[in-house]
């Protein structure tokens, strides 16, 4: 009869270890199971957020794209250094200090800056430079113009000024390139995509063409 009581005493304390310690069969930790989660919420998977796209950087030149959301600068002082001699002008570039570059380098925003800032040869050189880039991304320059356009300088709109430029006469008799021809059909071009909008842009359009169309009338006469 006594061992029959020490079995069963011995076999209940068996069934209370083995039940504290979890069972027959190791379940590894149950402290991150979905079961022991008290609001049973599914943990979240691992997520990278997507960086935020920076604003286009007014004075990276790795390209020519506007920042519309500034108004660049047209002071040639806030970009060039300009050193006077006797027999020469040097332009000292303040980003990259130095005064070794050329016009083809410069972005948009710094050789319109440098056109309005020159005169002579030196604005000569920048006028080809922004007809060259206007025939090659014509959007792009009407959005400059009309991010800087209404500013004025010595009497006149910068807009025009600009449009002069890439406009200009002097280019009716180039032979580098067919620019009559090359210009009216891009001038033709935007004043159809433009026609219905209400925009800067549109001005700017028109005051291009209306000063290709007297240029052109001049040199002929």
């Amino acid at each position: 009869m006594m061992n029959k009581l020490t079995a069963v005493t011995l076999a209940f304390l068996l069934i209370i270890a083995i039940t504290a310690c979890g069972g027959l069969f190791p379940t590894g930790d149950d402290s991150h199971s979905l079961e022991q989660n008290n609001d049973h919420t599914p943990m979240p998977e691992n997520t990278v957020s997507a960086p935020e796209t920076a604003s286009p950087d007014l004075y990276d030149d790795g390209n020519d794209d506007i920042d519309t959301t500034q108004i660049p600068s047209i002071d040639i002082n806030d970009y060039f250094d300009v050193i006077y001699s006797d027999y020469e002008v040097e332009f000292y570039r303040l980003d990259l200090k130095t005064n070794d570059w050329n016009l083809q380098e410069l972005p948009l925003y710094m050789l319109g800056a440098y056109y309005l800032g020159t005169d002579g040869a030196y604005s000569y050189g920048a006028s080809y430079e922004l007809r060259d880039r206007f025939i090659a991304n014509p959007d792009e320059m009407l959005e400059y113009i009309t991010l800087v356009g209404e500013n004025t300088l010595r009497g006149e709109s910068v807009k025009s000024l600009l449009c002069s430029a890439i406009v200009s006469m002097y280019f009716f008799d180039d032979s580098d390139i067919p620019f009559t021809d090359s210009m009216r059909t891009i001038l033709d071009d935007l004043e159809e995509k433009y026609k219905f909008q209400s925009t800067g842009v549109t001005e700017v359009v028109i005051i291009l063409k209306n000063t290709f169309e007297r240029n052109l009338e001049e040199f002929n006469n």
